[in-house]
């Protein structure tokens, strides 16, 4: 099978699915956590002993520059990854380091503002804020 994705403008780039790219994204999707690309790496080597972590490199950028999953860059921590590939932010707690999805709507106009401000379009952002989650919070106090 081969998939045609429209990238920017009207080019298309044709992709030939494969089973080491199925098996990722079907982890990907099953995984709540926004895994790494090791930690995916784990999980499919289960399946497939042959699969590489180079492979899952690879496929991931690949989906990543495509906009089938997005990639959240972490600074200097592992990028993590999301199936859900339309634009929203995400909170990451900076002691375990849980990553959670962000909708707001607050952020949308700032994209809008920004848009009406300046001579860009198609914006395109990676925000991400960090915190301390509920259960670090819990262990802090139980350390306290």
């Amino acid at each position: 099978m081969i998939i045609n994705l429209k990238i920017v403008g009207d080019d298309m780039k044709q992709i030939k699915n494969s089973r080491q790219r199925d098996m990722i994204l079907q982890a990907l999707k099953l995984s709540c956590t926004h895994p790494t690309a090791d930690e995916l790496y784990q999980t499919i080597k289960l399946q497939d002993a042959h699969i590489s972590l180079a492979t899952i490199y690879r496929n991931l950028n690949l989906m990543d520059e495509l906009g089938i999953i997005r990639k959240i860059p972490m600074g200097s921590a592992p990028d993590r990854y999301d199936p859900n590939a339309k634009k929203h932010a995400h909170i990451s707690c900076r002691n375990c380091g849980k990553v959670c999805d962000l909708e707001l709507s607050s952020i949308d106009a700032v994209e809008k503002e920004l848009m009406t401000l300046t001579d860009f379009c198609a914006i395109t952002y990676d925000v991400v804020f960090t915190g301390l989650c509920a259960q670090c919070q819990k262990n802090q106090k139980k350390e306290s």
